[in-house]
């Protein structure tokens, strides 16, 4: 993950700080079944919990991840819809 100095943040932290997790995820940054504590999150990316808690929840909305009490977590991400999409588009 990139320091938070060589990131630019925009106005809108909270839109960026959600995007920004969500690349992670689908570029495979951070794999299925890892842990994203929303500690190290916080400090890596120079931002408060409360921030990086508001990203986690909306990508719990979209099963990207599932909070657990022990954090949340990446869910495994199945492309099933998306392939469907795909080959009907062709």
């Amino acid at each position: 993950m990139a320091d938070a100095q060589s990131l630019n943040k925009p106005k809108g932290l909270k839109s960026w700080v959600y995007e920004h997790i969500k690349e992670l995820i689908l570029n495979r940054q951070a794999e299925y079944g890892e842990q994203l504590r929303i500690e190290d999150l916080a400090k890596k990316l120079n931002i408060s919990r409360t921030t990086i808690s508001e990203a986690l929840l909306r990508l719990e909305s979209e099963r990207l991840v599932q909070i657990t009490s022990m954090g949340s977590i990446i869910t495994k991400i199945v492309l099933t819809g998306l392939s469907r999409h795909a080959i009907f588009n062709m």
